[in-house]
């Protein structure tokens, strides 16, 4: 029989244009998937050359469903950049926007996007509606809590709605739906309750959407959010403002406790050998950045609600946002190699489908074949969203997510490996519903606390001149569908560069450099599909992931035909499937003096060299046979080995002060044995003997192996000084000088310790100092290396700026 190739496209039921690919056996196992974005998102390109202050207007366009996300990661990267800590009442008003998203994505989530893949509408004009309200008190009861509705009239309302829908033909959104699929499990009283939950959860989402209103201002795209903290004064003043929030915060937690949360243990003990088996479990290794601050220290220092940290092969581990990398090997974009957010690109390099048979183009997986770049951690693929934070906070031992999870898993009588599942994941989500709805009660309760205390501010004052000379910072966070971070890098007050890796990019990413899978793509493998023509169970895992790829202005259809041409901005410009090649920038580095003071450094340590030799060992004077002559050539070369050292250690003087006290970012820093500082050290130097390009920190500032490889070359100048002032203050007569005695004095007073350190003779420091020369000439062997190195490989253009001054980037 052979393997079949499915293609789905558009995914339906997301935001975004998505494109799953499938290839199933003569058992209709899949095998084999790839996933692929056909849209081009571009923000990024956008925010260069802006006021940093506008960022978060501009970036949560990113997305409207979970709206606002975006708007705060891009606030709270820039605070970071700038050192802003904002007040307690920024922070919690910051809780409830970000908290009442979750309550309305969720729902609508489970209830909008996925119910319909558990869910099989036409089984429901079967059910009786009396019997219905046994299995809504039967799953409350499992859930320990009451049923939101238990009325067998408002069931049967629902039923004759249905009924009459049918009976016309109008069945709208739902006339696609794979009706009768095999494996559909619920029954009809079941399908009937989950479809009265699904039309009440339409109604109840206006309610989140208020909530979001009233501390954000508007909903979808709040615009309270300012850097530094929060605009709604007034509104945290108001007890009424506050009081109208609590109040519907409370009837959507009736909803979540008395609809969601039963319709998911129905869900979870109906599919459950789907859970027990694994299916849709994808990578097993999860990652959480960490999100909802639940204290005032500062950045990334707080108690978090969702912790930060990675499971790894059933481990944890502590996260380290240096350890981001975006690979583009299977990417519409140019690059070659991961770069870290801080040093990323996109620079679309749209490559098309791959072959055609019968009208229907199919990607290019040996290729270029999705929008989505290939997020990697630590060289690592990885899971995030829901089911991350719910299995990265209990590996952690958190106390709040044991208890939540563990109770649902001892109601629902089910063991803890069901969770690595599409159900598990879909449960997850709910599970950390329930959670978010309870502490948003304390939220608003300490909001309302802290202002009767008196409290009401809302914004800390900065110096925008000052902390937007040279900075950057992220916003690392967990949106609703998972780990959400941006990076920006802000010179002169504007934005040099801009990175967002959203949740999204790390699920729904194409293969790496290593052709390793992305989350979508290996839920899939294993999976049995009942009806190849009725891809029902792909539908149903990739929902659980809950997808969102967003913002488009380049789109293809299924054919891989261009469907239009937009403009992203003045050196940016779509034609057909094509993009123009992007205009180079330049970006100065350094000045003519650094430039001028960098090369008679270099000539004079030419000079100091070859002098040095011949005076060590005058190589040449056998061929001069007058001693007159050969006292002369000495003295030429004593002079201009003297002088060449003089100009020599004082540029280099100039040179280390420049480096390490004049520079915005001080890489002195960089010397401290700290846990980061060394480990960037062993990074840079592990990839240096190994040629490996893979770089997870911003290269174009000053890391520590830099840093102590620049101080190791002026500690062996300096020696190099001393030693060889002791050669020379002992050719001097004693207490003779042409400049006075104070000079062999104060030389014998700075260098005389070097004697005994040397050996204790002059022909020791002699030997000493030569040798010296020999460490120096290897470190400038291995610094042109490294130049050449991070010219090449690391895009850092550090040959072009020491000639010219400037290093050149597409932009």
């Amino acid at each position: 029989m052979g393997t079949k190739h499915i293609v789905v496209d558009p995914i339906t039921r997301i935001e975004g244009h998505l494109r799953i690919e499938a290839i199933i056996d003569e058992n209709n196992t899949i095998v084999d998937a790839y996933s692929s974005s056909t849209m081009f998102r571009g923000i990024e390109e956008i925010l260069k050359g802006r006021d940093p202050r506008d960022c978060g207007l501009l970036a949560m366009r990113i997305c409207g469903v979970c709206t606002g996300t975006h708007y705060q990661r891009s606030i709270e990267a820039v605070e970071h950049a700038f050192g802003v800590t904002i007040p307690k009442n920024a922070r919690i008003v910051r809780n409830l926007i970000q908290g009442a998203l979750y309550l309305h994505d969720h729902v609508v989530h489970f209830y909008h996007l996925h119910a319909l893949d558990w869910v099989d509408i036409t089984k429901a004009l079967e059910a009786d509606p009396s019997k219905t309200v046994d299995e809504a008190k039967k799953w409350a009861n499992a859930a320990g809590t009451t049923p939101y509705v238990a009325d067998s009239a408002k069931f049967k309302e629902v039923q004759d709605r249905l009924k009459k829908f049918v009976k016309q033909g109008r069945l709208g959104l739902f006339a696609k739906g794979y009706w009768g699929n095999p494996h559909y499990k619920l029954t009809p009283e079941q399908n009937l309750l989950a479809v009265t939950h699904y039309l009440q959860a339409l109604d109840l989402q206006r309610d989140a959407a208020k909530m979001m209103a009233i501390f954000g201002g508007k909903n979808p795209h709040p615009q309270s959010i300012v850097v530094g903290g929060v605009t709604c004064v007034q509104d945290i003043k108001n007890p009424a403002r506050i009081a109208l929030y609590k109040d519907l915060l409370k009837g959507f937690t009736r909803f979540i406790k008395g609809a969601y949360l039963p319709d998911i243990y129905m869900a979870g003990t109906m599919y459950g050998d789907e859970a027990l088996d694994g299916t849709g479990a994808g990578l097993k290794n999860y990652m959480a950045y960490g999100g909802f601050r639940l204290q005032d220290n500062g950045f990334y220092k707080s108690e978090l609600l969702f912790p930060s940290g990675l499971v790894i092969d059933g481990k944890y581990q502590e996260f380290d946002q240096e350890k981001v990398a975006e690979d583009v090997t299977h990417s519409w974009y140019h690059g070659n190699e991961p770069l870290h957010p801080f040093d990323g690109q996109t620079l679309p390099n749209y490559t098309g489908f791959g072959k055609k048979e019968k009208g229907i183009a199919y990607l290019d997986t040996k290729g270029k074949y999705s929008w989505i770049k290939s997020p990697i951690y630590d060289d690592t693929r990885v899971e995030v969203g829901p089911l991350a934070r719910m299995v990265v906070g209990y590996t952690k031992g958190d106390k709040r997510i044991s208890e939540y999870v563990n109770r649902f898993l001892k109601n629902a009588n089910l063991p803890a490996k069901v969770l690595f599942s599409t159900v598990g994941r879909t449960a997850a989500r709910a599970i950390e519903t329930e959670m978010m709805a309870d502490i948003m009660f304390d939220w608003v309760d300490e909001l309302a606390a802290n202002v009767a205390a008196g409290d009401l501010s809302t914004w800390t004052e900065f110096d925008f001149d000052y902390v937007s000379k040279n900075a950057q910072g992220y916003g690392l966070e967990e949106a609703p569908r998972g780990a959400l971070g941006h990076w920006v890098k802000i010179k002169d007050g504007k934005v040099e560069n801009y990175q967002a890796v959203v949740p999204s990019t790390w699920n729904a990413a194409p293969r790496d450099y290593k052709n390793r899978m992305g989350a979508y793509e290996a839920s899939l493998i294993s999976t049995k599909v009942a009806k190849p023509e009725e891809p029902l169970e792909i539908l149903r895992t990739i929902h659980s992931f809950d997808p969102c790829i967003a913002c488009a202005v380049h789109i293809v259809d299924t054919k891989g035909k261009s469907l239009g041409e937009f403009k992203v901005n003045t050196s940016a410009q779509f034609k057909g499937a094509s993009m123009k090649q992007q205009k180079f920038q330049r970006v100065k580095r350094m000045t003519l003096f650094m430039r001028l003071n960098h090369w008679v450094v270099a000539l004079c340590m030419v000079a100091a060299v070859i002098t040095g030799f011949y005076i060590g060992h005058p190589y040449y004077q056998t061929m001069i046979s007058e001693p007159a002559v050969q006292k002369f050539v000495m003295a030429w070369n004593r002079w201009i080995h003297f002088y060449a050292a003089i100009i020599f250690d004082v540029s280099s003087i100039v040179i280390a002060y420049l480096y390490f006290f004049s520079r915005f970012e001080k890489p002195v820093k960089k010397l401290i044995p700290n846990g980061k500082n060394l480990k960037e050290f062993w990074e840079v130097f592990i990839n240096l003997i190994t040629l490996n390009r893979v770089k997870r920190f911003d290269s174009s500032h000053e890391d520590s192996f830099h840093v102590v490889y620049f101080t190791i070359f002026h500690l062996l100048l300096a020696w190099m000084l001393l030693t060889g002032l002791q050669l020379y203050v002992h050719g001097l007569e004693s207490g003779m000088s042409s400049i006075g005695s104070w000079w062999p004095w104060l030389l014998h007073l700075v260098t005389d310790w070097t004697v005994p350190v040397c050996g204790g003779t002059k022909i020791d420091v002699r030997y000493v100092h030569h040798m010296t020369m020999y460490f120096i000439l290897v470190w400038i062997m291995f610094h042109i290396y490294y130049v050449v190195w991070r010219t090449i490989f690391w895009r850092e253009g550090d040959i072009a700026i020491v000639f010219g001054g400037y290093k050149f980037k597409k932009g």
